[in-house]
């Protein structure tokens, strides 16, 4: 906590002389007389229109009745209040214009003389607010009795926040409200024995800027006081607990309370004990989630508290504070946590050991696995005189199984209804000796079935919403033993577009002992995105009618709209071609989720021109009733459609010569030549290595004429074998993935 004291405010101590005027502002408590009992006192303040005021006036042990009357610049009376004695005040009146506004002070009857005070506050965000931060612990003190005191504070929204006061004089009834930017009131104290004001847990409806006030109610006492201003939900100023760390620190001032922060994983459970050295600090210990969910709250004088809580929630830092009950003693203490961890405890089995306390109030924690069914049996016996053991046996969840203690020996017996881990606490009964012990545990068996993880490498594929799942059990390849509990979890579940290609994915497996294991898997994420392409392009540049062709594609398993980009620079999802030679066509395709997929169309340019003036091309003549008598016809460029389209009987008809098909995929873009230019081992040399995977040779008239099953025997066929004729010959080969290819080359 930050401790500071404030200073105090202007006290104006005033002497009327007849029709004086005294101006005065915000925040200004004022101390005067009534030298006659027909005195009128006048007092003048700068008004802004919206302004929400309050007024406080009352005698000083006096028996003045106190009166006042509150007018605008226009001398509309805009309030105005009288009593019998006592305080006579008003909150909340909100000013409807500017300008000076004129406070008429008198005793009500007009019958007595003597002193009074009198003060004058904002309550929407008073420009003269001290700030005050979370976890601040001021020190302050009214030093006139209707004198208030206002503190400007930020809140987030739906953030809860404790306040508490402790006044020193013990007629002093503490009192406190909170407002909001508009003045009004949105919390109010309660009161214990009077000196005591609380604010247990107040929400704020909003982010924003928020005014604490603190005064003494009857308006007739003064007292220095202290105050906490405590968040619940955003603590931010804490000090840090580790695993059985002693804290040794003390309460120094009123309404004290220090905090700290325990971290917890998911399901662990922290043990805290505290004592304090006085009997008169009634140590209370709170302890909150990170949504200010109170988990525990205990309280005791002259003994050590502990308790245990459990983290039900996700992995997460808890409050604890620690403070004196009525916030009015002081004096040092003792704090340490434990948290039910392999880090903070210390394994047992079967058999017999020596422990130790020390230091004073740190108590030693062990942790034992059990089988259901097995009884099991924990005897803690002191070896020093001074310690007086206390032994608490909790299960796996942290819920206490046996406690007791005993100035000598404790023994605990007790059946497993279900196999885990369970949690031995020993620590001294008055938690203020130190000394050592013998721990006896019986029951337990000798030896846990043991496991080893093990992870595989799997492949998914994204769905057409460009996701998928997968579970532990797709890559947990692990052998357990029989009948063993287990959890598992993956590091990564869910996968989409972005996680395409190769993932590593941590497994991790807790058994119904605790023992932890964890490994790497693989994770191939495949997009489910496809695309399907023409299975047959060609064009035939000799011939206009059929030198373009349409590249059209489809799209599966993927989600739209989509983007299409081509390697020639069009988006639409079809283009036109017209290529001068073969060549490849990349398409990529980009779908709403993000996933993307890519293909290559080889369109292939077939020459088919039969003459030398490029007035005439072949074209395969197949009849019908009789594809045996097929034979190519050259034919002048304006008789191709007519012998195309001369109805049935030459449906089969087409483009180029008689055994030659035309539809080609190249995977490898071999280049076809005419005339001399092209050698056999040009074509060869292009072909990557290894791509065949079996080839066919055949002359013109679709006689095949060697089949071979890798490149060197082809390539010695082309360069070695004279006993074949120079020409046109075609290369049919299939690569090893099945594909078929055609090329027409020279020899």
């Amino acid at each position: 906590m930050q401790r500071f004291l404030l200073l105090l405010p202007l006290v104006l101590f005033t002497c009327f002389t007849a029709k004086a005027q005294l101006q005065i502002e915000y925040g200004t408590q004022i101390d005067s007389n009534f030298q006659q009992p027909s005195a009128q006192h006048v007092f003048q303040f700068q008004g802004t229109e919206g302004d929400v005021i309050a007024i406080r006036m009352r005698d000083r042990n006096s028996p003045v009745d106190a009166c006042w009357e509150l007018y605008d610049a226009n001398q509309n009376r805009v309030a105005a209040k009288c009593g019998d004695g006592g305080i006579v005040e008003l909150f909340g009146k909100k000013l409807n214009s500017t300008g000076l506004y004129t406070l008429y002070v008198i005793d009500n009857h007009q019958n007595d003389t003597g002193a009074y005070g009198l003060s004058l506050h904002k309550m929407n965000q008073p420009d003269y607010a001290l700030t005050i931060h979370e976890g601040d612990d001021p020190i302050d003190k009214i030093a006139s009795g209707v004198a208030m005191k206002a503190y400007a504070f930020a809140a987030q929204e739906d953030e809860e926040i404790r306040f508490q006061m402790r006044a020193a004089d013990l007629h002093f009834e503490s009192t406190m409200f909170i407002t909001d930017s508009t003045g009004s009131k949105v919390a109010s104290s309660y009161r214990k024995s009077n000196v005591y004001a609380g604010i247990d847990r107040w929400v704020a409806p909003a982010k924003g800027n928020y005014t604490l006030f603190i005064y003494d109610s009857g308006g007739n006492d003064t007292t220095e006081y202290g105050f906490t201003y405590q968040s619940l939900t955003h603590p931010t100023h804490l000090t840090p607990l580790a695993c059985k760390e002693v804290i040794h620190t003390a309460i120094s001032q009123l309404a004290e309370i220090h905090a700290y922060a325990l971290h917890l994983k998911a399901g662990e459970t922290g043990f805290i004990i505290a004592k304090a050295s006085s009997n008169y600090l009634e140590s209370t210990v709170n302890v909150y989630d990170a949504d200010g969910v109170e988990k525990a709250h205990l309280k005791g004088s002259g003994t050590a508290i502990f308790t245990q809580f459990t983290n039900d929630g996700p992995e997460q830092d808890f409050l604890i504070t620690f403070e004196d009950e009525r916030g009015n003693d002081m004096g040092d203490y003792y704090l340490t946590v434990l948290t039910f961890s392999e880090t903070c405890s210390d394994e047992i089995g079967c058999g017999s050991e020596e422990g130790s306390l020390d230091p004073a109030g740190v108590p030693n924690l062990y942790r034992i696995p059990v089988f259901a069914g097995g009884n099991y049996t924990f005897s803690v016996k002191e070896i020093s005189t001074a310690i007086e053991p206390w032994v608490i046996l909790y299960d796996a969840s942290g819920q206490a199984l046996a406690s007791i203690n005993d100035p000598v020996k404790v023994t605990i017996s007790q059946t497993a209804n279900s196999s885990g881990t369970w949690w031995l606490l020993v620590m001294d009964r008055g938690a203020n000796d130190t000394g050592t012990y013998r721990l006896d545990v019986g029951g337990c068996i000798e030896q846990l079935p043991d496991w080893e993880i093990a992870c595989d490498s799997i492949s998914v594929q994204l769905d057409g919403q460009g996701s998928a799942v997968i579970t532990p059990a797709d890559l947990d390849v692990t052998l357990y033993p029989e009948g063993l509990e287990r959890t598992a979890i993956l590091s990564q579940m869910e996968f989409n577009c972005q996680d395409v290609g190769t993932r590593e994915v941590m497994l991790t497996v807790t058994d119904e002992f605790g023992r932890i294991q964890s490994c790497k898997g693989r994770v191939e994420v495949v997009s489910g995105l496809t695309i399907n392409t023409p299975a047959c392009p060609v064009v035939f540049t000799d011939y206009a009618p059929a030198s373009c062709q349409i590249l059209e594609i489809e799209v599966e398993n993927g989600s739209s709209p989509y983007q299409f980009e081509w390697s020639s620079g069009e988006s639409t999802q079809s283009i036109q071609v017209c290529p001068e030679q073969s060549e490849n066509f990349g398409v990529h395709v980009v779908d709403a989720n993000g996933c993307e997929a890519a293909a290559q169309i080889y369109v292939q340019v077939a020459e088919i021109a039969c003459d030398n003036k490029g007035k005439k091309i072949n074209i395969c003549h197949r009849p019908a009733n009789d594809p045996e008598k097929e034979n190519t016809l050259c034919v002048s460029l304006n008789a191709v459609d007519g012998h195309l389209h001369q109805g049935p009987g030459h449906e089969e008809d087409h483009l180029g010569e008689c055994g030659v098909t035309y539809c080609s995929e190249s995977a490898i873009q071999l280049e076809s030549r005419s005339g001399s230019e092209a050698t056999t081992q040009e074509l060869l040399v292009q072909a990557r290595i290894g791509q065949f995977s079996e080839a066919i040779v055949f002359n013109q008239l679709g006689q095949v004429l060697y089949r071979f099953t890798d490149e060197t025997r082809l390539l010695e066929w082309f360069t070695e074998d004279q006993g074949r004729a120079q020409g046109i010959y075609y290369l049919r080969w299939a690569d090893h993935k099945g594909n078929w290819f055609l090329t027409k080359v020279f020899r």
